[in-house]
């Protein structure tokens, strides 16, 4: 079967990003440019940017937290978010002191707070927190890892809500 976008495995979840959150400045609005990219490719690459995120929380925080907070909630609810709406979404949901690691990040990101200091041992406990939870939801799910993005695709077809 061919990869339906070879030169970036990310571009799946951009693509998804752009049409379900972006917004038109000018020109076609980006449903009549871009195709709709199938849920299971959409799946592969942000749970691809999870697992990176997970490693690389320690040297790029601020990426890695949004990214952690933002497949959290499409586990969770199956909202597709920005990297922003991530972090505001773990700063209202995740528990005391995790929810202020994600206010901090999304603040950071929006331009409002300029420090960026986090300790090691809270990035690296925020990541096997929510590493935990992902994979509790999934595992109630039935969703198998060896075949995770087609498990998850069908869960959420069935499951289906618009944001």
């Amino acid at each position: 079967m061919e990869t339906p976008f070879p030169g970036d495995p990310d571009l799946a979840a951009h693509i998804t990003i752009l049409l379900k959150r972006g917004i038109t400045l000018s020109g076609q609005k980006a449903a009549d440019v871009f195709p709709e990219v199938p849920l299971e490719d959409y799946l592969d690459a942000i749970m691809d940017d999870f697992e990176s995120a997970r490693e690389q929380i320690v040297d790029t925080p601020i990426y890695s937290i949004l990214n952690l907070c933002r497949v959290y909630s499409f586990v969770k609810s199956g909202s597709i978010l920005s990297k922003k709406e991530g972090g505001k979404w773990g700063a209202g949901m995740l528990p005391e002191p995790f929810n202020r690691t994600a206010e901090k990040a999304y603040l950071i990101y929006s331009g409002k707070v300029y420090e960026d200091c986090f300790s090691d041992d809270l990035l690296l406990a925020f990541s096997d927190y929510v590493f935990q939870k992902v994979n509790e939801l999934l595992s109630e799910r039935g969703i198998r890892s060896d075949n995770r993005a087609k498990s998850i695709g069908l869960y959420y077809q069935e499951n289906r809500r618009e944001d």
